[in-house]
């Protein structure tokens, strides 16, 4: 198993409002993995996010070009279902970051499509790094 997150539907101002759903390596949900470098942690910016889409939200630190990234992916009127390490990786928790790179292959093999970097959506999507 492991974690995917639903973004929110929402336009271009709007917070970012997610949720974390757990899926199968052998029957996974639809979604698409994002690819970027983790950046410079002085530089963040928070999302909403709900440990499943029943809880209730807290605020949670990313970093801007992920950010970026998931405001210039996010469609204005449907959700959206991505795995991406930072949100769906515990990464406090050091026995998750072990069972979680273990499936990292199989998790970009799964995925619908594979987004690269902020830095190469940057020219076309507005995604600013």
């Amino acid at each position: 198993e492991f974690r995917i997150v639903r973004v929110a539907p929402g336009g271009k101002d709007d917070r970012i409002m997610c949720w974390l759903v757990v899926t199968s390596i052998s029957q996974p949900l639809n979604y698409e993995a994002l690819t970027y470098s983790w950046g410079d942690m002085r530089h963040f910016n928070k999302i909403e996010l709900q440990s499943s889409e029943a809880s209730p939200s807290k605020r949670f630190t990313i970093r801007n070009n992920l950010y970026s990234l998931l405001r210039s992916l996010r469609h204005p009127s449907n959700t959206m279902s991505f795995w991406v390490d930072a949100i769906c990786i515990n990464q406090n928790n050091a026995h998750d970051k072990a069972r979680q790179a273990k499936l990292m292959q199989n998790i970009y093999n799964s995925a619908q499509n594979i987004y690269p970097s902020c830095n190469t959506l940057a020219a076309r999507s507005g995604c600013k790094t």
